[in-house]
């Protein structure tokens, strides 16, 4: 049974705000405009169909619409085996049905350019590279507060690794571009693995402290616990490990841009495992720490790091799955009416 990959169009796709950080909200902004122009190539494929302009006066601008799209056309498209022939279903053909499944149109190969439909698997990584974004930001945030808005230098190389980033988002010639983006993974890869090392080293003094109430009474009557020292120790590990957050997205974010999908998610996995490992032992150091709201938020990401490695996984399934035929692309009337041709300024 053929399953869809459904992706949510309700404005302009954006993450949450960056902390103050020009170089992500550059990067930010040209995801987002990746993201519009390949939906505006998708809608542009239908834009003169007769029977598009048929429905047009007919769509509503604050009701939801469906764009269905085969999930192989871009491969049908580069070996010329594209053959879009109508059958009731509308299953092998681009269509647009309204939020309860009604048909509005339907894109015959003669009858548009079917170059337009070749970027639908380009605008299903990046809308998928938003949400896991947006994930990886929800941890940063929570991460930044607890360190109590303190500014989080990024660290050594990674400060370096992200202002090569930053020129190659600055560069306009695409293969000065593609270079700087993988001399920007090389750096940052080499930066967090660097971090990771030190967060392991730094997170050692947690060994060191009673693991129950029994050993907590024992552990106070013959040695003083130094509260301050712990979350002096505390906050340098939090800093670390925002900084490794930081390069995780940036990483992924130069992946999503060179298309490469498998490296995208191969990248995540060293984040990953940190999140699990350092989890662990923040539920015991968190014993040691002065009481902060924010800490003990039941949603802390520590207390339930499961949570947000699901979302990303989930993010990729539907996108990687060889048993999703199909993109779905749910964005309202008025995107649906006002999306035009634009540029094509991208690189995938």
């Amino acid at each position: 049974m053929s399953q869809t990959q459904v992706i949510k169009v309700k404005g302009n796709i954006k993450p949450q705000e960056a902390f103050g950080n020009k170089t992500m909200e550059l990067s930010k902004s040209q995801l987002d405009e990746r993201i519009n122009v390949n939906l505006g190539k998708i809608i542009n494929g239908f834009r003169n169909l007769p029977s598009f302009l048929e429905a047009k006066e007919n769509i509503n601008k604050d009701s939801i619409y469906k764009v269905i799209i085969p999930k192989n056309i871009s491969r049908k498209l580069e070996d010329g085996s594209a053959q879009w022939n109508y059958d009731k279903a509308g299953k092998q053909l681009p269509v647009i049905k309204d939020q309860n499944g009604s048909f509005i149109c339907q894109a015959r190969l003669e009858e548009t350019d079917p170059a337009n439909f070749s970027a639908v698997n380009n605008i299903a990584l990046q809308s998928t590279m938003a949400a896991v974004l947006e994930q990886l930001e929800y941890l940063n945030e929570q991460v930044a507060d607890v360190i109590e808005g303190q500014f989080t230098d990024r660290i050594g190389t990674i400060k370096g690794a992200e202002e090569t980033y930053k020129q190659a988002l600055l560069a306009k010639d695409l293969n000065i571009r593609k270079q700087l983006l993988t001399q920007a993974i090389s750096e940052l890869n080499k930066g967090r693995s660097q971090l990771i090392e030190s967060l392991e080293t730094k997170t050692k003094f947690i060994q060191d402290l009673p693991k129950s109430n029994f050993k907590l009474i024992l552990y106070s009557l013959f040695q003083k616990i130094d509260t301050n020292k712990i979350q002096k120790q505390f906050l340098e590990t939090q800093r670390i490990f925002d900084n490794i957050i930081s390069s995780s997205s940036y990483i992924a974010l130069a992946y999503e841009e060179l298309g490469e999908i498998s490296s995208l998610q191969e990248s995540l996995l060293p984040l990953k495992k940190c999140i699990i490992d350092y989890s662990e032992k923040l539920e015991l150091v968190a014993e040691f720490l002065p009481y902060n709201p924010k800490f003990e938020n039941e949603k802390s990401w520590f207390k339930y790091p499961e949570k947000t490695l699901e979302k990303i996984d989930t993010s990729f399934s539907q996108l990687t799955s060889n048993k999703t035929d199909y993109i779905e692309i749910e964005l309202t009337g008025e995107l649906l009416l006002s999306k035009g041709e634009k540029g094509d300024g991208q690189m995938h």
